[in-house]
C-alpha cells in the first residue's frame, strides 16, 4: 500500500460512518432488483425528496397543475412518482441507465396504482427524444455533476421546454466537500482536493473490503466510478450559463453544506470549496444571461443570508438573557 493510500484509510477511521443504503443485502448481482429493500428504500426515500423540492423550491415559481413536468436523471424514478401525484398532465422521467427504470416500473406496479400520469424514458440528456417546446416544467437533482456534456444537457432542457417553462436543477461543485461522490466509503470531506482520483479508489476498495461493503466490490465498479463524474467547476457553469440563449436566470444560489460556512461561498475563490449550486432558469425568446444578473443574484442572497444571520444571533442572545436572568 502506497503512503497516500496508508494515509487516507487511517484518515477515513476518524470519521463517522453513515448509514449506507447498500448494506443489508450480501449479493452484489441483487442490489437493483424490484424487489430488493435496497431499491425500495431508496425509491422512497426520492419520494420524499421530490416533495421537499418541490414544496421548498418549485411550487413557489410555478403550478404543477396540469403540466408536462420532465424529470432528468430520475435513477429509480421516486421523485417523479411524486411530481405525478400532483395534479400533473404527465411527468416524464428521463435516465440512460435503463435498469434503474425497470426497477421503478415493478415497483410501482406492485405498491402503487394511481400511476397513469407516470412513464419514463431511457435515453440520454443530451439527445432527448422529445419534440421542441413540449414540456413546461424540467427539473434535474444532483443530476448535473454526472452528465456526460452539461452543456449540451441544458441546451436540450431549454429546447423541449415552452415558452416560460421553467428548468431547476442544483448540483454539487466538484471541489465541494462531498463532490468525490464516496461519502458512503470514504468519510473526510475535500478527499478529491488533497489526494489523487487513483488513491481515492485503492483506499475506497480496502475500506469496502474490511467493512463488506459489497456495492464498491463488483467488478465494474471503479469504470462506472471514473465515468460518472464530469467534474463540473461553478466557473465552468457559470460560462455555459453566460453562452445560453433564448431564457433568463430567474434564480441564482450557492448554498454551503455547513452552515457555519455560508457567508464565505460569495467569495469567488471559496466558492468552488463550499458550494451546492441551485439554479432556475425560464424559457424566454430573445433574452440572454449576462454577468451583471448573476452578480445581482449573489448580492441577493447576500442580503437574505446575513439578514437569517442577524435573527440567529438576536435569537441566541435573548435566550442567553433569559437563561441568565
Amino acid at each position: 500500500m502506497d503512503i497516500a493510500t496508508l494515509i487516507l484509510t487511517n484518515l477515513n477511521r476518524v470519521f463517522p460512518k453513515p448509514k449506507r443504503p447498500c448494506s443489508r443485502n450480501p449479493n452484489p448481482r441483487n442490489l437493483i432488483t424490484p424487489t430488493d429493500p435496497v431499491t425500495i428504500d431508496y425509491f422512497e426515500t426520492q419520494i420524499k425528496k421530490g416533495n421537499v423540492y418541490a414544496r421548498n423550491l418549485y411550487l413557489k415559481h410555478v403550478d404543477f397543475k396540469d403540466k408536462v413536468v420532465l424529470d432528468l436523471g430520475c435513477h429509480l424514478g421516486g421523485a417523479t412518482f411524486t411530481y405525478s401525484r400532483m395534479n400533473v398532465k404527465l411527468a416524464l422521467g428521463l435516465e440512460i441507465e435503463t435498469a434503474y427504470l425497470f426497477s421503478a416500473k415493478r415497483h410501482i406496479e406492485v405498491k402503487y396504482s394511481d400511476c397513469d400520469k407516470l412513464a419514463f424514458l431511457g435515453a440520454d440528456a443530451t439527445l432527448i427524444p422529445l419534440d421542441s417546446k413540449s414540456v413546461d416544467i424540467v427539473v434535474a437533482n444532483d443530476f448535473m455533476e454526472h452528465v456526460s456534456d452539461p452543456e449540451k444537457a441544458i441546451q436540450e432542457a431549454l429546447r423541449v421546454l415552452k415558452e416560460g417553462g421553467y428548468f431547476f436543477f442544483e448540483f454539487p461543485a466538484y471541489c465541494s466537500p462531498r463532490g468525490y461522490h464516496m461519502l458512503y466509503t470514504l468519510y473526510p470531506p475535500w478527499c478529491h482536493v488533497f489526494f489523487s482520483e487513483d488513491t481515492l479508489v485503492k483506499a475506497a476498495r480496502i475500506v469496502a473490503a474490511k467493512e463488506n461493503y459489497f456495492w464498491v466490490l463488483q467488478a465494474d465498479w471503479e469504470n462506472r466510478y471514473r465515468s460518472g463524474l464530469n467534474r463540473l467547476t461553478i466557473e465552468r457553469f457559470l460560462n455555459i450559463l453566460l453562452s445560453q440563449k433564448s431564457c433568463e436566470l430567474a434564480d441564482l444560489y450557492f448554498r454551503s453544506e455547513y452552515k457555519l460556512l455560508q457567508p464565505l461561498v460569495y467569495f469567488r475563490k471559496m466558492s468552488e470549496y463550499l458550494s451546492y449550486v441551485e439554479c432556475i432558469l425560464r424559457k424566454r425568446k430573445g433574452s440572454s444571461i449576462q454577468m451583471e444578473q448573476i452578480k445581482n443574484e449573489k448580492r441577493k442572497w447576500i442580503k437574505k443570508d446575513w439578514e437569517r444571520l442577524k435573527k440567529r444571533l438576536l435569537k441566541g442572545w435573548s435566550n442567553l438573557i433569559d437563561i441568565v436572568l
